[in-house]
């Protein structure tokens, strides 16, 4: 049993951990930075979503000359890095749109939902002492190490509100946990600096919380974790209006200044990996707390998920592969058969905000304007690696092909497509975003148009379609956009000189606005993403959700030996819905086999 204990301090408010997005740890490689890319480069219009045109590049590189930028961008790697390292308050925090959820495969030894969980607790605070003591193996890519400093963004960081804005913060904390149960809050204290606590103990702290929690609310109550699910604006509002009251500020340095988070929701059995994903990702906002970079959420039946935030330092491919670390430790983390621990061994305090001032009807109508209920993860059987390659495709590369030509058959029109690739081979590398919807890739969706194209034409403007997508993603990965260099650039300049620099460039965009000149759209019709695949992992999605920076559709996609799995995120004025697109994809590959003469034969049902 544990005990109850309203008067716990919180820790100093620094905790003596540093403030950046990537933290050394022992054993970590140093890898070189990435090349800025100049106003000069071919594509860079591109990038800021400018019109290629003579009058836009005389614009674009005279603004930058009186900026000062190719002094930074050349001169200054120290400037680079520190700005690549450094959270400047501008990344978005909106819930479950800038998430993301990974089921984990179910533990083969228990599904008593308070054993899983703690099991998986114990795994989270085994993996931070590993990588700190430097026995965590860096991510390697064809032999090549890849920046894995982000690993240690899992714990002890999130998003909180500094008075403006919110900004990533760590903490030094690692005896703290909040547990989220029935739309509650609680502050649990379990060990010292040094020490990890036992399967035992977080056992009988965990169902101590969920017995304590039975009257405290439901799915659909008005919670801090709502908030954490609404709008940007509203956020600001609601957290601002919140922090006013002197008892919430002391609660919120509590959580600010925890190690992790678990959401128990064992009213819940979703039978599925997908449906697990959806319940845990979109079905119960208020028992979330989306500002953690890592939520740990179990269901009655011991089915988890994780819940990442990779505007907190991480990326897909990270995320994948801290799952499947997690699950594997899990695994090893079996209790030690000693019963349970005394009721000293652990301090619980409920959370009890004061919620009068928040703003719950805006909060409400956020959340309404970007819920979906449709289903959203499909499977397209047939669809996968093993089977494409012994045709002589490129897997990835034929699928993008079959996005636009899918997008195209539903809209009329050849989609703007980006695809995320990562960065990670440099110091500071995380995610980026590559254009993929080239010239030659229309050229190839114009073409399969035509009824009597020859077979040979077709595939070889297939195949430089393929080479323009590869070339495109092999840029991204290659350099610092000019659009996310001149937005370092910024947050690396203070006081006057930073108000000048921020007047130059507002007054170069409402120039190019005003020629007609810019080209918004560009990329945003349709993105991609598809992660690194991990067996403990069956999937990595957003399912449940629309998101508002998307003309069309979001897609997460995985491209397994016999199928391909993939979770849609339509935008909102999408109408078509996620199943016809689910067909319309399966539909459009087939298509592409057929014409591409490649010998295909099989039923699918999608």
């Amino acid at each position: 049993m544990t005990s109850a204990d309203p008067t716990t301090e919180p820790p100093e408010r620094d905790a003596g951990r540093p403030q950046t997005l990537f933290e050394d740890y022992p054993n970590c490689p140093r890898l070189p930075l990435p090349p800025v890319q100049s106003a000069r480069d071919p594509d860079a219009l591109a990038s800021l979503r400018v019109k290629d045109v003579p009058v836009a590049r005389w614009l674009v590189r005279a603004a930058l000359r009186l900026t000062g930028f190719e002094t930074f961008r050349t001169a200054r790697p120290d400037a680079v890095e520190a700005c690549l390292s450094r959270d400047d308050g501008s990344r978005p925090v909106t819930g479950p749109l800038f998430s993301a959820v990974l089921p984990l495969v179910d533990d083969p030894e228990t599904v008593e939902p308070c054993v899983r969980a703690a099991r998986l607790l114990r795994a989270v605070w085994d993996l931070h002492a590993d990588i700190r003591a430097g026995r965590f193996e860096p991510d390697f890519h064809h032999g090549r190490p890849l920046e894995s400093r982000g690993y240690l963004n899992l714990f002890g960081t999130r998003f909180v509100f500094d008075g403006s804005s919110f900004r990533v913060f760590k903490t030094g904390h690692t005896g703290r946990m909040v547990v989220a149960s029935r739309c509650q809050q609680f502050a649990v204290d379990l060990c010292g600096p040094d020490e990890r606590p036992s399967v035992e103990r977080l056992t009988d702290t965990l169902r101590h919380v969920w017995e304590s929690s039975a009257t405290a609310g439901h799915a659909t109550q008005d919670t801090l974790g709502t908030l954490s699910c609404a709008g940007q604006a509203t956020q600001c509002d609601g957290f601002r209006r919140l922090l006013g009251d002197p008892s919430n500020r002391d609660l919120y340095e509590l959580v600010k200044h925890s190690f992790v988070v678990v959401c128990l929701d064992l009213d819940a059995t979703p039978q599925s990996y997908a449906e697990s994903a959806r319940v845990a990702f979109s079905g119960n906002c208020a028992n979330r707390w989306f500002h953690a970079s890592l939520q740990i959420v179990v269901f009655g039946n011991g089915k988890a998920c994780l819940i990442c935030n990779p505007d907190t330092g991480l990326s897909g491919n990270a995320m994948m592969r801290a799952g499947g670390e997690i699950h594997r430790r899990s695994i090893a983390a079996v209790p030690a058969g000693t019963g349970p621990e005394p009721a000293s061994t652990s301090s619980i305090r409920p959370l009890t905000w004061n919620l009068a001032e928040v703003p719950f009807d805006r909060v409400r109508d956020d959340l309404s304007a970007v819920l979906d209920d449709q289903q959203a993860t499909f499977d397209l059987p047939g669809v996968g690696r093993v089977n494409l390659r012994a045709r002589g495709f490129s897997p990835v590369e034929l699928f993008v092909v079959a996005v636009q030509l899918a997008t195209f058959r539903l809209t009329g029109r050849v989609a703007s497509i980006s695809q995320f690739v990562t960065t990670a081979r440099y110091r500071c590398g995380s995610m980026t975003t590559a254009l993929v919807s080239t010239p030659e890739m229309e050229a190839f969706q114009t073409a399969l148009e035509t009824p009597a194209m020859n077979t040979g034409h077709l595939r070889g403007l297939f195949d430089a379609a393929v080479d323009s997508q590869k070339t495109a993603c092999r840029a991204a990965r290659s350099r610092v956009p000019l659009s996310a260099a001149l937005a370092l650039f910024r947050s690396s300049q203070t006081g006057a000189r930073r108000r000048y620099v921020t007047g130059v460039l507002r007054r170069l965009i409402v120039l190019i606005r005003t020629l007609g000149l810019d080209d918004e759209g560009r990329g945003r019709d349709v993105v991609l993403s598809h992660p690194a695949i991990v067996p403990e992992v069956p999937m990595l999605g957003r399912p449940g959700v629309r998101l508002p920076y998307v003309r069309y559709f979001a897609l997460h996609y995985q491209m397994l030996d016999d199928r391909t799995r993939l979770t849609v995120m339509p935008g909102p004025s999408w109408k078509i819905s996620n199943a016809d697109l689910a067909a319309a994809l399966g539909s459009a590959v087939d298509v592409l086999l057929t014409r591409l003469d490649i010998s295909y034969g099989r039923h699918r049902h999608v």
